[in-house]
């Protein structure tokens, strides 16, 4: 979650928030090495907000990235939640110091995902390596227009 551009607004004019993508890999062995089955990605859409879910089947290590469209994305402050419904549960928060090696997984995973957040297929975007833009008419907030019943009239034509 990125901090809210309206808290420190000096203007009627905010910038877009930095589009976020999240992604969860499960450890493997070793230091570095992580699942390359995603266990779950978020939406790459430039918003406020960016989550992933997730339920852990058996005891494991799991790796949040987060990655930005490009190398001069800017996010003043962020803010991490970790929600778990497991006593026990041990969360830390740190800037990587080096690139994570991906493997093939040798048994079955220890996680699945836990929302369908992010499961837009490769194949029908325009561009899968860059964030989605905004539809305008489809995501926002709900508008007094789209309660209003259609008429007869408009339901001829």
């Amino acid at each position: 979650e990125q901090l809210d551009s309206r808290m420190l607004a000096r203007s009627p004019i905010r910038e877009d928030p930095a589009a976020l993508l999240v992604k969860v890999y499960e450890h493997i062995e070793g230091r570095r090495y992580y699942s390359s089955d995603l266990v779950c990605k978020s939406n790459w859409l430039p918003l406020r907000d960016s989550m992933v879910a997730f339920t852990v089947l058996r005891g494991g290590e799991f790796k949040l990235v987060v990655e930005f469209p490009d190398l001069f994305a800017k996010v003043d402050r962020m803010v991490f939640r970790c929600y778990s419904s497991a006593p026990g549960c041990t969360v830390t928060a740190a800037a990587a110091t080096h690139r994570h090696l991906l493997t093939s997984p040798l048994e079955d995973a220890k996680a699945q995902r836990l929302s369908l957040v992010g499961c837009v297929q490769a194949e029908r975007l325009d561009r899968p390596d860059a964030p989605q833009g905004l539809d305008e008419e489809h995501d926002c907030l709900r508008k007094p227009e789209i309660d209003l019943a259609p008429g007869w009239e408009d339901l001829k034509s």
